[in-house]
């Protein structure tokens, strides 16, 4: 995303507001899901009560439209961490 940013920052657009509004899907998207993760992590540790065993680690797919306004595609419940070309290895670097 830094590069994106770097290039968005050098064609004279506002990456700063992009940002903001990715984070605000983002934001948005987790008090939504929250019920469910919650239940979730309740179902496989229900004798932890104050729910500090275990995290959960999403991957939000987030497209920008010809105005640059960001639109959420999907969340991956497990996204991959897996480096399968050069490619993959530059980008989840």
């Amino acid at each position: 995303l830094r590069y994106l940013f770097e290039y968005l920052d050098s064609i004279g657009k506002d990456s700063a507001k992009i940002r903001e509004g990715i984070k605000d899907i983002i934001v948005k998207t987790m008090c939504m899901v929250q019920p469910v993760l919650r239940h979730s992590y309740n179902s496989f540790n229900s004798n932890d009560i104050y729910g500090n065993r275990c995290f959960q680690i999403l991957g939000f797919d987030i497209i920008l439209d010809e105005h640059l306004k960001p639109w959420l595609l999907e969340v991956n419940h497990s996204p991959s961490f897996a480096v399968d070309t050069p490619l993959d290895k530059k980008i989840k670097k």
